[in-house]
C-alpha cells in the first residue's frame, strides 16, 4: 500500500445483531486484500437509549442493549476473547452509571458528559466487532477512536480539528 487506506464504515443497523455482525465479517473478509480500516457505529438503538439515559439520569433500560452485545459475543466470539468482551461490557456499564451520577451532581457538565456516555456505544460495538473479526482469523486490532481524532472544544457539537 502507498500510505492510503480504504475505509469501510458500518452504521448501527449493520451491527444490530449477530446475523448483522456476520454480514460485516463476511464483507471485511472479502476485502481483506486491501487491508481495510473498519469504522463502526453503535449497535442500532443504543445511541438513542444512551441519550434517554442521560435525559432521565438513570441506566434503567440499558440492560437489554448490553445483553444484545453479550448475545453477539456468545454466538460469534469464543474463549479468551469472549471473556474480554464480558469484562468490557461490565466496565462500560459501570462507567455509564458513574457518568450518569456526575450528570446528576454536575449539571453544568451535562453536555460534555453526554458525549462521553454516548461514546460508550461505539466503544462497545467496535471492540465487539474487532473480536468477531479476530475470531474469524482476520487481522483485527481494536483502536480507541478517542485516541485518533482530535476535536475542537465544543461539547455536543464538536468538529474534527483537521490541523491536529
Amino acid at each position: 500500500m502507498t500510505g492510503q487506506s480504504t475505509v469501510l464504515k458500518f452504521g448501527g443497523t449493520s451491527v444490530e445483531d449477530a446475523a448483522a455482525f456476520e454480514r460485516v465479517r463476511d464483507i471485511v473478509r472479502a476485502r481483506r486484500d486491501i487491508q481495510p480500516v473498519v469504522v463502526v457505529s453503535a449497535m442500532s438503538r443504543v445511541t438513542d437509549a444512551l441519550l434517554r439515559a442521560v435525559d432521565t439520569r438513570t441506566a434503567r433500560g440499558l440492560g437489554q442493549h448490553v445483553e444484545r452485545h453479550r448475545a453477539v459475543a456468545r454466538r460469534l466470539v469464543g474463549g479468551k476473547r469472549a471473556e474480554d468482551i464480558e469484562r468490557e461490557l461490565e466496565r462500560a456499564s459501570d462507567e455509564i452509571v458513574r457518568l450518569l451520577g456526575r450528570v446528576e451532581h454536575e449539571p453544568a457538565l451535562a453536555t460534555q458528559l453526554r458525549d462521553e456516555i454516548v461514546a460508550q456505544g461505539e466503544q462497545l460495538s467496535s471492540s465487539l466487532l474487532a473480536a468477531v473479526l479476530a475470531t474469524a482469523d482476520l487481522p483485527a486490532t481494536w483502536v480507541d477512536a478517542r485516541r485518533c481524532i482530535v476535536t475542537e472544544d465544543s461539547p455536543g457539537r464538536a468538529d474534527p480539528d483537521m490541523s491536529e
